[in-house]
Parts: structure tokens; C-alpha cells; sequence
């Protein structure tokens, strides 16, 4: 098998998925033993020549002899077509690279919300604010809950819901942000990027919890099982769950946990516009 020897990854420890490929490369041999280096304990006076900003941004693949370095997908497509040439091959024609490096930087611009965890190093790998990635990565999730939460209660809640009155989820999605963006001002709290980020995060999780379960449900309905009751026990899971992340996610950031208190009340504001009681 083929080792892109000489060779080291400078990636974000504190990023589970990038510590996930990262350490697949070197247990699949793609690299060496001493293929990565975390950039919370790198030494980059040793190598001036790295752009720390971009690289905080951006994988660094750094050729410990030359001292050639790549960024971002490059450093990947490096990587993986050393040993695989047709991904080496694929990757020239333009229309892919130019896909595979916008993928590469929405995920990696949005990592942060993704996977948050307390800052704990000197040196912090944080990625620079993006409004262009932080809007589309928002709109991704705005997309994904109103086309999940539809689904789900046209199929197990419909019986509960006002037949009249129709309010699509994404501007049910949109309005919270808005709602807790004017109590994270009127809180003075600081680094709304990043909790607009978690909020519609944490709404994300939670309708693709929603989802499963509905999936589950469907298959119960399948063996005769009554499922209506289930149904709203499991849509009550889902909401604790989320209030849970979102505690979870303030408590990580230090923002004022009356963010939470917000949020509860928007929900329960909002529930009598949706649902018969």
C-alpha cells in the first residue's frame, strides 16, 4: 500500500469529524505514524510560512521536507489520491473541485456549531466568521426541519392541528430566531454568529430525531400497533430533548440561561397558533 510519507495533517482536535478522518488515514496507512499534528499544539514558529489564519480555517498538509503546503480540500484530495489515483483524476475536472471545495468550506465554517466544546487550549482553532456560510448553513437547516416537522405532523398529528389556520415551519423557524435575537440583545449578550448558528442547530437535531421516531412509528403501524398515542409522547421527547441541547449549547458558550427561558416561552406562545387545544 502506498504512504504519503513526509508528510503532516495540522487539523482542529477539537473537531470530532476531522479527528475521525484524520486518524482513519493513519490506521488505513494513507499516511504515517506521525501523518497529524493537532493545530492546538502545534508549533507553527517552526514554520512561519503557514498562514495560522487559514489554517484554522482550513486542513494544512505540510511537507515536512520541502515545506509545501496545501489547504482545505487539496490537502484531502492529496492525501487520498496518492494511494487512489482516480480520485486524483476525478478531482481535476473543474466542476467537481469547484463542488467539493464549497462542500468542504460549508462544513468547514460551520464545524464550530456542528460539534461545539469548551475552549480549553491556548492556541484555539476557531474558523472566522462567515455571514455567506453562517446564512446558508441556517437556511440548510430551515429547509430541513420544515420539510421533516411537515411530514411529521400531517402523518401522526393533523387530528390536533387547527384546520384553518396553516403556518409553514420555516417561518415558525424564522420567527424564533428572530424572537431570541431580540432577547440575546436585550440580555447584552455578545457573538449572535454563533448563537443563530446553534439555535437552528438545535432545531435541526431535533426534527431529525422527529424523524426517526416517525420512521419508528410507521413501521409499529405496519404490525397493527395504535400509534396515536405514541405519536405525541414522542413529539413531547423531542421537544425536551431539544430544550436539553439547547441548555447544553448556552451552557457551553456562557451566555445567559434566560436564553432558555426564551425559548420555552416562544414555543409555548407559538403552540396555540398551531395546535387545537
Amino acid at each position: 500500500m502506498k504512504t504519503l510519507d513526509k508528510h503532516t495533517l495540522i487539523y482542529d482536535e477539537e473537531c470530532p469529524l476531522c479527528e475521525a478522518y484524520t486518524s482513519q488515514f493513519i490506521k488505513r496507512g494513507l499516511l504515517d505514524k506521525e501523518g497529524r499534528t493537532a493545530y492546538q499544539t502545534m508549533d507553527f514558529d517552526k514554520y512561519p510560512f503557514i498562514d495560522k489564519k487559514l489554517a484554522a480555517n482550513k486542513i494544512v498538509l505540510l511537507n515536512t521536507q520541502t515545506g509545501e503546503t496545501n489547504y482545505g480540500i487539496d490537502s484531502l484530495l492529496k492525501v487520498l489520491s496518492y494511494r487512489y489515483k482516480f480520485i486524483g483524476t476525478i478531482s481535476r475536472f473543474k466542476w467537481v473541485h469547484i463542488f467539493l471545495t464549497l462542500l468542504y468550506q460549508f462544513i468547514s465554517y460551520n464545524r464550530k456549531v456542528v460539534a461545539p466544546a469548551a475552549i480549553n487550549n491556548k492556541q484555539v482553532c476557531e474558523p472566522s466568521n462567515s455571514i455567506t456560510w453562517r446564512v446558508l448553513f441556517i437556511a440548510f437547516n430551515a429547509v430541513l426541519v420544515h420539510v421533516i416537522v411537515t411530514w411529521y405532523f400531517k402523518t401522526f398529528l393533523s387530528q390536533y392541528m387547527h384546520s384553518g389556520i396553516h403556518i409553514p415551519d420555516v417561518v415558525l423557524f424564522v420567527a424564533q430566531i428572530v424572537f431570541q435575537g431580540i432577547v440575546f440583545i436585550a440580555l447584552k449578550q455578545t457573538n449572535f454568529y454563533d448563537y443563530a448558528g446553534q439555535l437552528s442547530f438545535t432545531a435541526f437535531l431535533g426534527a431529525l430525531l422527529l424523524g426517526l421516531l416517525g420512521v419508528g412509528l410507521v413501521l409499529l403501524s405496519y404490525f397493527g400497533i395504535q400509534i396515536e398515542l405514541l405519536a405525541t409522547v414522542s413529539y413531547g421527547i423531542v421537544y425536551m430533548f431539544m430544550f436539553y441541547e439547547h441548555w447544553r449549547r448556552v451552557g457551553l458558550y456562557r451566555w445567559s440561561k434566560y436564553l432558555c427561558v426564551s425559548w420555552m416561552i416562544f414555543r409555548l406562545l407559538i403552540y396555540p397558533l398551531v395546535f387545537i387545544y
